[in-house]
Order: structure tokens, then C-alpha cells, then sequence
């Protein structure tokens, strides 16, 4: 399994900037304790599609400014809105 972010890729950078101060939170899936949904504060149902969402129910697992995010996860945010993780608990470190 990867820890690096899957994404759609509908959105582009320009649709959301991000800025400082900007926050992030996390999910884990309860029916599959390997998969995480990271997006934007807030907007889990804005943002996530409907394909991920119904990999759930989901259990709200972190909260964090996107600043302090590792790249690929901030690059996810930006163009995709999310980010779609597959790995162990204990690898999934999405901060630097």
C-alpha cells in the first residue's frame, strides 16, 4: 500500500488558492481502517466525490493547518480538493 494521495484531478490551483492560515482535517474510514480522506476544513461534502464519501462511514481523525502538510498532500488540496490515502495507521503521517 502507498501513502501518496489519489485525486481526480477536476479542480485546478486557481479555484481555491490557498493561504495562510488555511486548515485541513482528516478521516479515517470505519468499514476500512486503511483508507484516509484529507480535504479542507469543513468541506468534506463539498469537496469529496460521492464515490469516496460512500467508502465510509467516516470517524474525523486529525485537524491541522495545510501549511504544515507534506507537498504532495498540499498539491492534492490545491488541484483536487482532497486527497485519498491507502495505508496503515501508523504510516499515515500527513504532516512534515
Amino acid at each position: 500500500m502507498s501513502d501518496l494521495p489519489e485525486g481526480t484531478g477536476q479542480r485546478s490551483p486557481a479555484d481555491s488558492p490557498l493561504q495562510a492560515g488555511d486548515r485541513y482535517q482528516t478521516f479515517r474510514s470505519v468499514s476500512d481502517n486503511h483508507v484516509f480522506v484529507l480535504c479542507h476544513d469543513d468541506r468534506f461534502y463539498d469537496d469529496v466525490p460521492h464515490k469516496v464519501r460512500n467508502q465510509g462511514p467516516w470517524q474525523v481523525n486529525r485537524r491541522g493547518e495545510i501549511e504544515k502538510l507534506k507537498p504532495e498532500y498540499r498539491l492534492a488540496l490545491a488541484r483536487d480538493g482532497y486527497a485519498l490515502v491507502r495505508c496503515e495507521l501508523a504510516v499515515f503521517k500527513p504532516e512534515v
